[in-house]
């Protein structure tokens, strides 16, 4: 199960959660990613582009993508292979 969690570093260098309540015992695994400015503003570049495309051009993909594994122009997808 994945729960991601959000937070932020407040003025006085703490970590402040947005914790989601009723959460299910157990143990986790908790991982920091630290996010530039530079990739903030990255991040909202690409939002504003994905928001800003057509659904045409997603269901064209779609289709294509469906066509080329109809036909046999795939291959099987090996998480292990980069």
């Amino acid at each position: 199960m994945i729960i991601e969690l959000r937070a932020r570093v407040d003025e006085d260098g703490q970590l402040v959660f947005d914790v989601p309540i009723s959460l299910p015992p157990g143990v986790v695994d908790v991982v920091i990613t630290y996010h530039t400015a530079e990739e903030v503003e990255d991040e909202a570049r690409w939002e504003a582009q994905f928001a800003a495309t057509p659904a045409t051009v997603f269901q064209a993909l779609i289709d294509e993508g469906l066509r080329e594994y109809r036909t046999g122009e795939t291959s099987p997808f090996d998480p292990n292979q980069e």
